[in-house]
């Protein structure tokens, strides 16, 4: 793949089978928490009045639960549940809903190899969310019949073993892992796979993320074995530029000043947050993009992963308040566009 867009990748295509679809999305995007509400929850000073701000939200149904942080955290795994069964309702190509779904089998899939390893559970850890059952999972890691898997999933079990054993590193199985997930949301399933431009301008993000940090750890060294393939950046730039020269090569591209604002606040903080900031916010822009269609898949994709954005943020300000961390700080991390 080659940059020849100057900040997004075109996408959209007509698709009359989405027109009920995208105006049922439409109303429900109204529900969506809006930035300055997540402002307003980070300046909670504790976790009754941040419970009181959150009445005013759909997710008053689910308070009268919530007590602590398992309850919070169970509160936000029914919200997504409940987000992936109206993506499932409305989407009507079915390749789309296991990509909808593909984060948390790739996630299963590192769970089990890691307790397949260190032979010990690891259970909690494990999502209900992925399109593969976790009792057919588990029956696959214990009889050792991977080949049962779907053919995305075989692969990132093999690579993930493969890398382990390599180096007997847990973060070469996640990376291996990663790439394969990375692989499969790329490749386009569909003539509308939204799912594939938006991951594959995540690729280079990524990318680019892990180069500063490999550098910070002056490990450039392995920085090809941990980059992934599936990007339209050639990797070849990070390669062979030193971080400085680097601003100059990426200022052609749609990502230049993601980068050179970024590089700039990791030289002086030694920190990752405001790329990681400008990143997400450049992402969440190419989904509000999706705003302009009227008749396809791409709002409907949208739609989902700013749920799955809000559930995020929904996390950081409840822990932030919970564990009194200082507001600004709360809000720093925050990246939801609505």
């Amino acid at each position: 793949m080659a940059i020849d867009f100057l900040k997004y990748p075109p996408f959209g295509k007509e698709d009359a089978r989405y027109t009920y679809a995208v105006g049922r999305i439409r109303v429900l995007e109204k529900d969506l928490i809006p930035r300055p509400f997540f402002d307003r929850l980070a300046e909670a000073s504790e976790v009754s009045d941040y419970l009181k701000f959150l009445q005013e939200t759909p997710y008053s149904k689910y308070l009268s639960d919530v007590r602590d942080e398992d309850s919070f955290e169970r509160m936000l795994i029914a919200e997504r549940r409940e987000a992936l069964k109206t993506f499932d309702d409305l989407c009507v190509d079915e390749p789309l809903k296991f990509k909808a779904r593909a984060r948390f089998d790739f996630h299963n899939i590192k769970v089990f190899l890691k307790s397949k390893i260190e032979e010990k559970d690891f259970e909690f850890a494990l999502s209900e969310d992925g399109s593969v059952d976790l009792d057919t999972l588990k029956q696959v890691f214990k009889d050792e019949k991977y080949s049962w898997l779907p053919e995305h999933l075989f692969k990132a079990v093999e690579a993930g073993i493969s890398a382990y054993y390599e180096n007997k590193s847990y973060r070469d199985l996640s990376t291996s892992v990663d790439r394969e997930m990375y692989r499969f949301l790329t490749t386009p399933v569909t003539e509308n796979d939204f799912f594939a431009i938006y991951h594959s301008l995540e690729s280079d993000l990524i990318n680019i993320r892990t180069y500063l940090r490999l550098k910070s750890l002056e490990a450039l060294d392995i920085l090809k074995n941990h980059l992934l393939d599936t990007g339209y950046l050639d990797t070849s730039i990070l390669l062979s530029e030193e971080p400085e020269g680097l601003v100059d090569r990426l200022s052609y591209t749609p990502y230049g000043k993601i980068y050179e604002e970024g590089y700039k606040y990791f030289k002086e903080k030694d920190s990752l947050r405001l790329y990681e900031k400008l990143m997400k916010s450049y992402l969440n822009g190419f989904l509000k993009e999706t705003r302009k269609i009227d008749m396809g898949i791409e709002p409907i994709i949208a739609y989902l992963y700013f749920k799955f954005e809000e559930i995020r943020a929904l996390r950081i300000t409840f822990i932030g308040v919970f564990y009194r961390v200082k507001p600004e700080e709360i809000k720093e991390s925050l990246t939801v566009v609505v």
